[in-house]
């Protein structure tokens, strides 16, 4: 059974993992739009969006190395049990 969960736990941090560094990349993304906007003449309306999505993108990312932290604690948990 805790081999099981183990391996789930697992799953679930390369999962989040992958998660994380797209959101990362996303991030890198959004930056690089920003300096450009910053750099030249920009719509209100286009800056106010992209700002607010790298807001968003920067919760998820803070979100997803949070459930990366407790399934890691989980999975350590699991591994103490087990000797």
């Amino acid at each position: 059974m805790n081999a099981n969960k183990k391996y789930e736990l697992i799953g679930r941090i390369v999962e989040q993992k992958e998660i994380a560094h797209k959101l990362n990349r996303d991030i890198g993304e959004l930056k690089e739009a920003i300096v450009s906007f910053l750099n030249s003449k920009f719509l209100s309306s286009i800056w106010g969006e992209t700002t607010q999505n790298y807001k968003n993108k920067n919760i998820l990312l803070n979100e997803t190395l949070q459930k990366i932290k407790e399934y890691e604690d989980e999975l350590e948990t699991l591994k103490n049990t087990e000797e």
